[in-house]
């Protein structure tokens, strides 16, 4: 089964979390930049087997988001989306963004929050491979070349 096609739909970066009712959610890099146009996208596997695709964070010229991972709570009400944002002004001058969005109501992804502090050379994010604990904030963790372990929290934005 083909989800998505065309010439740079996907970079090889990928991740994916699955909820209880078998809906699946893979986060993938595009391979297009073009500022103003998506780079990281969500694709959504219903039960039934429909694909959707939602794009969260757009190529801007100035910064380069990469390397996504998506990440579920407990309640599976909300999703999480963290990845690597490049600096383009500043060479391998990297930080960890968060986005969520509520994967019940069509929402659009909120907008991008800095986990982990722009660092020379920051890696791929990582965090639980389950769903998120109950309790906020998570840890989202990232490494640099030389080895050195960086710490962010993910925490969710106030409720009106």
């Amino acid at each position: 089964e083909v989800v998505d096609r065309g010439e740079g739909v996907v970079n090889n970066h990928l991740n994916a979390a699955v909820a209880s009712d078998g809906t699946l959610y893979i986060t993938s890099k595009m391979n297009r930049y073009v500022a103003g146009q998506p780079m990281l996208v969500l694709h959504i596997r219903a039960p039934i087997g429909s694909w959707q695709r939602v794009p969260f964070a757009n190529y801007t010229g100035a910064i380069t988001p990469t390397r996504p991972i998506v990440l579920l709570d407990a309640d599976e009400e909300q999703l999480w989306f963290v990845h690597t944002a490049l600096d383009n002004s500043q060479w391998n001058m990297h930080a960890i963004m968060s986005r969520s969005m509520n994967r019940k109501v069509s929402s659009m992804p909120s907008p991008p929050a800095t986990v982990i502090a722009p660092h020379l050379d920051l890696q791929n994010a990582t965090s639980c491979k389950s769903r998120l604990p109950r309790n906020p904030p998570w840890i989202v963790l990232a490494s640099d070349r030389w080895g050195n372990i960086y710490e962010g929290l993910i925490k969710p934005a106030p409720q009106p």
